[in-house]
């Protein structure tokens, strides 16, 4: 059975990099008269539609941007750490204030602190997000790999 792959090339800084997805991955993209991302799943491809549901399709040429989720493992194991920082700090000097009987139990320092712990991890989070604007260096395109017939007159 051939399988078809939309196949996303693009460049950052001079280096190439190319994002494939597949049949019932999320696609999220905007054509050119929105304003927001739509996030639907890819139901399909042929030359120049993309399929989402039965009936509903659109032109890649209609297609303006695309937003490609890119989470390294160094990403997530710091938005992870930053994350248990920031909900552990301020913990800890809850429970530290409450077993000491010290007053106020959170003082504004500890949120402070703890607060600069959720905001990084949610910057380290948007970094693994790029925003692709389609152009002549980049752009989609739709492969069919059909590996049953290469062998066929």
């Amino acid at each position: 059975m051939a399988q078809k792959v939309l196949r996303l090339n693009y460049s950052r800084l001079g280096i190439h990099h190319k994002a494939d997805f597949q049949r019932d991955d999320p696609f999220h993209y905007k054509t050119h008269d929105d304003w927001r991302y739509k996030t639907r799943r890819l139901l399909n491809f042929s030359d120049s539609v993309v399929y989402f549901d039965e009936e509903y399709g659109v032109y890649i040429s209609e297609i303006r941007k695309v937003k490609l989720y890119v989470h390294p493992y160094h990403n997530k194991l710091f938005q992870k750490v930053f994350l248990i920082a920031g909900i552990g700090y301020i913990s800890l000097f809850a429970v530290n204030s409450l077993l000491l009987n010290m007053q106020p139990i959170v003082t504004e320092q500890a949120a402070l602190i703890s607060l600069s712990f959720l905001a990084a991890s949610y910057l380290v989070k948007q970094i693994g997000i790029k925003h692709i604007r389609l152009n002549e260096r980049n752009y989609l395109k739709v492969l069919d790999f059909d590996w049953e017939h290469l062998n066929s007159p």
